[in-house]
Formats: C-alpha cells, structure tokens, sequence
C-alpha cells in the first residue's frame, strides 16, 4: 500500500526561537508549527540570530534560519521586536534593510526547491505581504499579530499593503481588535478571528511544581501575582507596580520576563518602596513557565499603549495562566477573548492603576474563577485544525 504524503507546508516568520526552549523570541510560532505536524509535513523559514544553527529540527518541526549579516550585524532577531530595535540606533536601520533583502532571496529560494502546498505566513508585513508577491499561486493564510497591522495603520500606503495581500489569501487575526481593522482597511479581505492557542495539557495546574517554586521563591502562604512576558512599554508593567503599591495586604509580584525595561522597573519599585515585594525572575525557559503559573494565585497583563503606538495582539499568557486555572486581570487593549471574560478573565481600562488594583485584589479572593472547559475551545491542537481547514479553503 503506497504512503499518502502530507501536504508540505512552509511557514515564514521575521521572530522564532533561536533554539529549542529559547524563551525569547515568538515561541507561540514555533507551538503553532509543532501543532501542525499531524496534518502537515511543516518547515519554518525564519532569519539567522547569534548563536542559533542555520538548520536544525525541533521536535519534528525543520528549521532553515537564513542569514542577513555577520553575527555583529543581525541585531534584529533577539527576540526584544524589530520596531523595538529600530528605535534604538543606526545599526538596526542599517540591518533591516538587508534583513528584507536577505528575506525576498530566501523565500524565492525555498519556494522554488521546495514544492510547498501551502504557505503560512506571520505579520503582515515584511513576510505577509513578501510571501503575497512570492507565493505565485499556492494557498496563503497570514497572520497578523499587531505590531505589524499598527505599523500599517500608521503609513500612508499601509492600506494598500494589507489590501495587496487580502487578495492573494486568508488572514487570521489574533484578535477582534485586529479582525475589525483590518476588515476597515481591506473590506474584501477574508479576515478569520482566532488566537494563538494553548497548549493546555502542558500548562494544566500542578500542586508539585506550585510547592516547589513557591519554596524556591521564598514566598510562603503569600498571595502571588505574576506577570509574564517581555518587558517593554507596551506590557504596562509601570502601571502594574503602580497598582502593587496601593494594595493593602499587598501580595507578592513575581515578573517572569526579560527586556529593555528592566533596570527601569527595578528603579521604579524602590521609588515605590515595594521592592521587598518584588522578584524579578528574568527570562523563564518555557519548559518551566507552566510551574510558574501554578504558583501564581493570579496573573496580570496591564498592557497598554507604547508611545510608538504600538498595543498588543492578544498576549499567550492569558490563555496559558487560563489553563493553569489562574485568574487572569487585563486591561482591554490586550483583546481577550469574549468567551473567556467573566470566565476567569476580568478587564480594566488601561493605564488604570486604582482600577487594576480592585481587580487582582478580587481575583485574589477567588472572584473570577476559571472556566476551564470554555479554555479548552482554544487548545493548539483546535487551533491547527482551524490553520488546516483555512489553508484548503474550507469553511
């Protein structure tokens, strides 16, 4: 009997890990690209960083990093966010250019050797709208995240950019937020609303892993809020230490994350006078992230609006402290899902410190318990099936 081969699918993204656990850049890419294998004989074309391998295999998923410079000058690809980086300096306005250049020449080359059935691409823009203009006439399904579509929104051809690759395929907003924006820019674009997704058997709550953080933090019988993720402005992490500081009995703050921000929030929690209250844990591998969120009690994401303008998509932290069973506090620029607000997701305004506070005290005292069936609808493995139905142009 002969084998049936699986569909060949490529997947081009500007942010992926740089190696297996990385717990910089965009693991939920690589999550997605794992998800897909049942149904998927997947390939990830991404750009080359410091230190990671041009080829490699994680779990299944093959990796082809393509380079876009010497190691001194790939600043771009660390995982802190290229229109982060290019606030920065002259460097990484000098590499990205090159970063697109190298990119166009990658994926002509992949596409070309690769006989691919399909292409997935992440952000707009530059892969979206480069694997629109490469992808002659294989089935296309883009993912907009948000800085990418808050980039276009903002440039006076952005409109014509998105409506470029509407036409040539799907997009899959990561939020409602973006679904309704990008449907305002491209009313003919096929725009699927569906988050990233969990996995939720590898963040299921474990009272071991919540025993043994909780004795490696030192934090006792201590209510804990914790944050995770990269610390730049956009995540509100000020306004967070701002409401920490208001709360009386005051929790504990744990801040699983790196970033720019860092030395300015550690600053700002001794102006505050909470800095006994707050561990900052640096970057967690995401091998260990799913015993962090079991020790938590609750879990903020105070996202707010950069002064780029920049927001977030809809943070993966909500859905995995979900399925830890982690009440989780986010203010609504971060696009929860519907479904899951009231089921264990409460909101606030953004940049509400008073208001940010009454809502983790709540949640703390067990007001806003999960509903781990309606988290169960966003599990990866749905999230997948949802990619595949797409890319052959099902309903």
């Amino acid at each position: 009997m002969t084998e049936t081969r699986k569909p060949k699918l490529l997947i081009v993204t500007t942010t992926f890990p740089r190696w297996p656990d990385d717990p910089g850049p965009a693991p939920f890419v690589f999550l997605l690209a794992r998800s897909l294998l049942p149904a998927f004989d997947v390939t990830v074309l991404a750009p080359h960083a410091p230190g990671a391998a041009r080829e490699e295999e994680m779990e299944g998923v093959r990796v082809k990093r393509f380079r876009y410079g010497p190691d001194r000058l790939e600043p771009l690809t660390d995982g802190a966010g290229i229109r982060s980086h290019l606030r920065r300096g002259l460097l990484p306005k000098l590499a990205a250019p090159m970063l697109i250049l190298a990119e166009v020449l990658a994926l002509r080359r992949e596409l070309a050797a690769g006989d691919y059935d399909g292409v997935n691409a992440h952000w707009l823009v530059p892969s979206g709208l480069l694997a629109a203009l490469l992808g002659g006439r294989k089935p296309l399904l883009v993912t907009a995240h948000a800085a990418d579509y808050d980039l276009l929104r903002a440039l006076p051809g952005g409109k014509a950019i998105v409506r470029a690759i509407a036409r040539r395929g799907a997009i899959v907003a990561v939020s409602r937020r973006l679904q309704d924006g990008i449907r305002a820019m491209a009313p003919a674009a096929r725009v699927v609303l569906q988050p990233m997704g969990v996995d939720t058997a590898r963040f299921g709550f474990s009272a071991e892993a919540r025993r043994t953080w909780r004795e490696r933090l030192g934090i006792g019988d201590d209510g804990v809020v914790l944050f995770a993720g990269k610390l730049s402005a956009k995540k509100g992490v000020a306004v967070l230490l701002a409401a920490l500081a208001t709360m009386e009995p005051r929790p504990r703050l744990v801040i699983a994350g790196a970033g720019e921000e860092r030395a300015a929030l550690e600053t700002r929690a001794r102006e505050l006078g909470i800095a006994e209250r707050v561990t900052f844990l640096g970057a967690v591998a995401n091998r260990e992230l799913a015993g962090v969120y079991s020790a938590a009690d609750a879990v903020a994401a105070p996202s707010v609006r950069d002064p780029a303008g920049e927001t977030e998509g809809m943070p993966v932290v909500i859905l995995e402290a979900l399925a830890a069973g982690r009440p989780v506090v986010a203010t609504t620029l971060c696009s929860a899902p519907a479904e899951l607000v009231g089921r264990g997701v409460m909101e606030v305004e953004p940049g509400d410190a008073s208001a940010l506070a009454q809502a983790l005290k709540a949640a703390l005292a067990g007001a806003a318990p999960v509903d781990l069936a309606a988290v169960a609808a966003f599990d990866l493995a749905r999230v997948a099936e949802r990619y595949g139905r797409i890319l052959r142009g099902e309903p």
